[in-house]
């Protein structure tokens, strides 16, 4: 414990204001300024509801390529007019046609707002539920496996 920086006795714990300095002074000492409260500690709480086996996962639907083609066809455009359009690179719509870039989340948002299409798709993770532990006995519990 800290000692008082007034008078130096042990196991001083209390936070005064004495004349405009904040000390760690005694009980006694204390009197002589103003008692300043503890800080006030703070617990963050967990939110229910959300667990792992409810994760879902966006991602981006595995014939992109062909469907950016197709819509850029359809509108008559050119690889550099189209890139125009969506104020993105050519390169950018080159890859993304040859199929060796694949779009971010927020560039696939971008072009479904633009070009009315589905390119994410909701990808939910199912977890398998565990084996409830039985009165039987499987060969796994009896046979043990050496290892080499």
């Amino acid at each position: 414990m800290p000692d008082c920086e007034l008078c130096g006795k042990k196991n001083s714990n209390t936070r005064a204001m004495i004349e405009g300095v904040e000390m760690t002074v005694c009980n006694s000492c204390a009197s002589l300024g103003k008692v300043l409260k503890p800080p006030k500690k703070f617990i963050v709480k967990k939110r229910p509801g959300f667990t792992a086996e409810e994760e879902s996962k966006e991602i981006i639907v595995t014939n992109y390529p062909s469907i950016i083609r197709g819509v850029r066809q359809k509108l008559g455009l050119r690889q550099k007019e189209f890139a125009k359009m969506l104020a993105e690179r050519e390169s950018l719509i080159q890859a993304l046609e040859s199929g060796k870039t694949e779009p971010s989340i927020k560039l696939a948002r971008k072009l479904e707002k633009k070009l009315k299409v589905k390119l994410i798709e909701e990808y939910k993770e199912q977890k398998m539920p565990k084996r409830k532990k039985s009165s039987m006995l499987i060969i796994g519990d009896i046979v043990k496996i050496r290892k080499r």
